[in-house]
């Protein structure tokens, strides 16, 4: 029998030692998931573009958009793999992913900015923005925990 994605979820983040870790994996899970759909959404606006112009335009758009989840993707795959494994190369790994992430998900905003996108696709890169910079925060905080020794034996 085969775990749900939640049960899945549950179960991953329950590795997490500190409160760091489980929000930078639940965080990560969040802009992960928030971009999922996101070069779909522009895929719609491809398909009835009346010009090749628009259609170039939305091309671009879908093309950042799918490079931001790439990021993302990566991101929760080091996450699981650092609370798999409690290592803070892991964490640094995913961390990196994140700031990835997040300067994808600015180059993206600029470019809907600029050409003028539905303000819902504007949106849900804005929350991810905001998921993404508590995620690489404790990611960090993660790394730190980990590879400084506290001295507790």
């Amino acid at each position: 029998m085969s775990m749900t994605n939640g049960a899945q979820a549950q179960s991953i983040s329950s590795l997490a030692d500190t409160q760091a870790e489980y929000q930078a994996y639940v965080y990560t899970y969040m802009a992960k998931a928030t971009l999922h759909h996101l070069p779909n959404a522009v895929q719609k606006d491809i398909d009835n573009a009346s010009s090749y112009s628009e259609r170039q335009k939305f091309e671009l758009e879908r093309l950042l958009a799918t490079g931001a989840r790439s990021d993302a993707n990566r991101a929760f795959q080091h996450a699981i793999d650092a609370l798999k494994t409690d290592d803070a190369a892991s964490w640094n790994e995913c961390r990196l992913d994140l700031l990835d992430a997040i300067d994808a998900c600015e180059q993206l905003l600029d470019y809907q900015l600029m050409i003028g996108s539905t303000s819902s696709r504007r949106a849900t890169v804005q929350t991810t923005l905001a998921y993404l910079d508590i995620a690489v925060e404790n990611a960090g905080r993660a790394y730190r925990t980990i590879r400084v020794p506290t001295g507790r034996g």
